[in-house]
């Protein structure tokens, strides 16, 4: 009764997002002189390039073990295009209702306690059912997601299983469906605007469950993904590897590329729209752990602080050239066994030499 109160007489929402609120609350069961509430109105989040988020409103509904039961927001999030009709870029605000329910299924009152990175105490649900109604847009993204193991010592989520559906609300076109398993294996660590500890996943193994129409399990693709951000937290270098198999288990194909972001929407500077050339690499066979091994090399050069510098002296395409030669230095190591050095400085001096990339690898042109 005080939240919708509050709701009710201390805020400038619209009608109808007061009605959906007090909807939410009254269909929550449970005794209510239970339950804690936190509401938040007309917040503004920053980022590090100048952008405001808007939150209307942020509703937390605890149930009595002082845990969120859901959680439901209103954003205008900061997004990017090009004026019809021009070719000036503009900067819009996305419409954006987001709701997670913490209490659904076997997730009831399971959490993770453990320390903050800024409080004594917080609390990591280990699992959710979210929808995403984007109103720009007309979508509805539905995901339920299980947290299967947390990384204590720097307290973030380590694994978890999700599954993922993304709606035209217009159409009623399903867009994409998919389940995956996603594990973090090494997490880059920068310092933000506010002096915090952030932490950025670099390193990211899974396997992904492809549907049919009937809902049957088509496909699956192991992957490990492998990111380099930049200063500001962007996605700067990124490579893929990836074993795909049909429904019985058999491998039907191999797939390892990279790509390096050369520039920015510069409305807001978040969203990528100039690609260095994806560079794939071709004529590839064997297991998932093969092909961890060339990402795993081919990580190693795009972390080398002496292979960028020798490249960048002799290049003006850096970020391209540098995808290229850690896919060679990849191939050389696995395929051939040379010394990573070895190799590296073979891959360097050859691919600067003709600046174009060798036989091994092939550009495939700009990831638009």
């Amino acid at each position: 009764k005080v939240l919708k109160y509050i709701i009710e007489n201390y805020s400038n929402l619209s009608k109808k997002d007061i009605q959906d609120i007090n909807q939410r609350i009254a269909s929550t069961p449970g005794k209510e002189w239970k339950k804690g509430f936190n509401v938040t109105f007309d917040a503004k989040i920053d980022d590090e390039l100048g952008n405001t988020t808007q939150m209307p409103f942020t509703v937390t509904l605890k149930g009595d073990n002082h845990f969120p039961e859901w959680n439901y927001s209103k954003s205008y999030e900061p997004k990017a295009g090009i004026l019809e009709g021009t070719d000036q870029w503009q900067s819009f605000l996305n419409e954006v209702y987001s709701w997670r329910d913490y209490s659904f299924g076997s997730w009831v009152g399971a959490w993770y306690a453990v320390g903050s990175k800024t409080r004594n105490a917080f609390g990591y649900s280990t699992g959710y059912r979210a929808e995403t109604y984007n109103v720009t847009e007309n979508t509805m993204t539905t995901v339920e997601e299980s947290i299967l193991d947390m990384d204590f010592s720097i307290r973030e989520i380590k694994k978890v299983h999700r599954s993922i559906e993304t709606k035209d609300l217009s159409s009623g076109i399903v867009g994409a469906r998919y389940e995956e398993t996603r594990e973090v294996l090494e997490y880059k660590s920068r310092i933000n605007k506010n002096g915090d500890i952030e932490y950025l996943p670099a390193v990211v193994e899974g396997t992904r469950y492809n549907f049919n129409a009937d809902n049957e399990i088509e496909s699956t693709s192991d992957f490990r993904s492998y990111t380099i951000y930049d200063d500001k937290g962007r996605e700067e270098y990124a490579l893929y590897v990836e074993t795909q198999k049909d429904a019985q288990g058999n491998i039907t194909g191999n797939k390892i590329y990279g790509y390096s972001i050369a520039g920015y929407d510069p409305a807001t500077g978040l969203t990528p729209i100039a690609y260095g050339s994806n560079i794939e690499m071709s004529d590839i066979a064997g297991d998932f752990l093969r092909m961890t091994r060339y990402g795993d090399i081919a990580w190693r050069l795009l972390q080398d602080k002496d292979a960028y510098s020798r490249i960048s002296q002799g290049a003006e395409n850096t970020l391209e050239i540098i995808i290229a030669v850690a896919l060679s230095v990849a191939k050389l190591v696995v395929d051939e066994g040379y010394d990573y050095e070895v190799a590296k400085i073979n891959a360097i001096s050859t691919l600067l030499v003709s600046n174009a990339t060798q036989d091994t690898l092939t550009t495939q042109g700009a990831l638009y």
